[in-house]
């Protein structure tokens, strides 16, 4: 059985999560931020209660992220393209 996780649009969240990264990953002081497919307007990145601890505008295929201000730990990183919202999970060492 496979399942395809498919948001309102009809896109497939798996294989658009494929086209969205992040590296390195664990990140010291910066990390990359990368699309394959489209525009990455904005990210977020949350704290493990949920809480966001920085905000970033990047209107482009990539930009970079510095977190070398944020606590060690795990993070979430939301990035909003024009018509999705993908999520991945970033280590801050």
């Amino acid at each position: 059985i496979t399942l395809v996780v498919v948001d309102g649009s009809g896109v497939d969240m798996h294989y658009l999560d494929k086209h969205i990264s992040l590296f390195p990953n664990p990140a010291d002081n910066v990390f990359t931020v990368n699309s394959t497919l489209d525009i990455i307007r904005e990210l977020t990145i949350y704290d493990n209660n949920g809480r966001a601890v920085l905000r970033q505008s990047v209107n482009d295929y990539s930009g970079q992220v510095n977190v070398e201000n944020l606590t060690p730990g795990i993070y979430f990183v939301r990035m909003m393209t024009p018509d999705n919202i993908v999520t991945k999970k970033l280590i801050v060492r």
